[in-house]
């Protein structure tokens, strides 16, 4: 899988629900639905790209045409040896790796500074959570079953019942979802502000529950301001007294309650769906990723004919059929890094080429077939003759291959290869060399 295309793409849909969240629903009173919404969207955001939609697909089954699909390139370099030299790719992927290990390595030691705090006062177990009381004033915060509070405020009913709403409905496992999202996605702003919807709406569910129990909103807004400022923050704790999200929680509170047709807003999530579907499948058509086709088109191709001498002979009611691109893709035995290392080890520089130092590519077409022979092997661009006839005899020699499959059936699949011929040494000292690129 070419995981930052993958990535990109997963992306692009996760900034499309969170805008719908943000223009449509995100003033709305319907705040488990809000919750819902924000994690089930950013799930599908990196399912949806792997789904596709068959019956929009392009026509890619032709019968008798040049259409192919090329797998990769290989480096032919001296007498067969292949150079491998990391792309503009590899360094891309380098780097986002390693930033994003970063931000994993943050989270782990932000969770140890909870741990350590849990361990250095005093703890008492309850049957549905443990109360770690603190002296200094830290406030009142909660993370899984942990509740923290300073001491001045274990009496307080609202505070620690605001914070057992947040024990008892998970929200730490929504924190520690979004951490996790963050650190896939650290360059799309959007995941940071995704974090801090639901966050907000943590906030929303459990002040509305405990408002009552402060004698009304007036009197629990006068708590929240009261102790909101001077508190530290942390990103991995459901803090009660978080000034940052202090102006959200008052409006809120005041927020008229939605109406019952409000919650069809919610439903505009299912057109936005199909939608990105759609865009998946017809704007991404060269992605290698799409595993499942959900609404598989049937095809009926005409068997071509070849006048190739090298074509196996297979009955032509099953097994006539040479198709350009299948749902399964046949593979060489060992994958393509075997067959590239076969190539490699093979081909050997045509001494003609050589000693009038001549470069190019071949571009060679062969049939995989339904018993995984390579057949119809032939040249259909190359610089020279010998060239193209060192890159025949190789083919021709090469194992057999796991045969392709489409709608279940083992059938025949027509493949493109180009094949580069470079000469290591021109006779100046400098070496040239061309890395494959992902295959796919």
């Amino acid at each position: 899988m070419n995981w930052l295309s993958y990535l990109l793409e997963a992306n692009l849909y996760l900034v499309a629900f969170y805008l719908l969240y943000l223009l449509l629903l995100r003033n709305e009173t319907y705040y488990q639905l809000s919750r819902a919404y924000l994690l089930a969207t950013s799930l599908l955001s990196f399912i949806i790209p792997l789904i596709q939609l068959g019956i929009l697909k392009p026509t890619l089954l032709q019968s008798n045409t040049n259409a192919t699909i090329t797998f990769g390139k290989l480096q032919i370099t001296g007498i067969g040896t292949t150079v491998h030299i990391w792309s503009a790719y590899d360094y891309c992927l380098l780097a986002y790796g390693m930033v994003a290990l970063g931000f994993i390595a943050h989270f782990c030691i932000r969770i140890a500074r909870i741990v350590l705090l849990s361990r250095k006062n005093r703890v008492k177990t309850h049957h549905d959570f443990t109360l770690i009381k603190m002296d200094g004033g830290s406030g009142a915060f909660s993370f899984f079953n942990y509740l923290f509070i300073d001491t001045n405020l274990a009496s307080s009913l609202p505070v620690m019942y605001h914070e057992r709403v947040h024990i008892r409905q998970k929200h730490s496992i929504d924190i520690v979802y979004t951490e996790m999202l963050k650190a896939v996605c650290w360059f799309n702003p959007v995941a940071f502000l995704l974090q801090t919807s639901i966050k907000e709406v943590h906030e929303f569910i459990a002040d509305e529950q405990a408002a009552g129990l402060a004698m009304g909103n007036d009197n629990y807004i006068d708590l929240l301001i009261s102790n909101a400022f001077g508190m530290p923050q942390t990103a991995l704790t459901n803090s009660f007294f978080n000034k940052n999200l202090l102006k959200r929680r008052i409006i809120m509170l005041y927020q008229k309650r939605s109406g019952k047709t409000a919650r069809l807003k919610y439903l505009l999530a299912l057109p936005l769906v199909g939608g990105l579907l759609c865009l998946s499948t017809m704007a991404f058509t060269n992605k290698h990723y799409g595993l499942l086709d959900i609404a598989p088109v049937k095809t009926t191709v005409q068997p071509a004919v070849s006048n190739t001498a090298d074509v196996v002979s297979f009955d032509q009611q099953d097994k006539g059929v040479i198709f350009t691109a299948v749902e399964v893709e046949p593979t060489p035995t060992g994958g393509m890094k075997a067959f590239y290392n076969f190539l490699g080890k093979k081909i050997m520089y045509p001494q003609a080429d050589k000693e009038s130092l001549r470069e190019g590519k071949v571009i060679a077409q062969f049939i995989v077939e339904t018993n995984g022979q390579l057949s119809g092997i032939k040249a259909l661009r190359t610089p020279s003759k010998t060239m193209a006839d060192e890159a025949i005899r190789v083919l021709k020699l090469c194992p057999k291959w796991i045969p392709g499959r489409q709608n279940g059936k083992v059938v025949r699949v027509e493949y493109t290869i180009p094949i580069n011929f470079s000469l290591a040494d021109k006779g100046d000292g400098k070496r040239e060399s061309i890395p494959p690129p992902p295959y796919h």
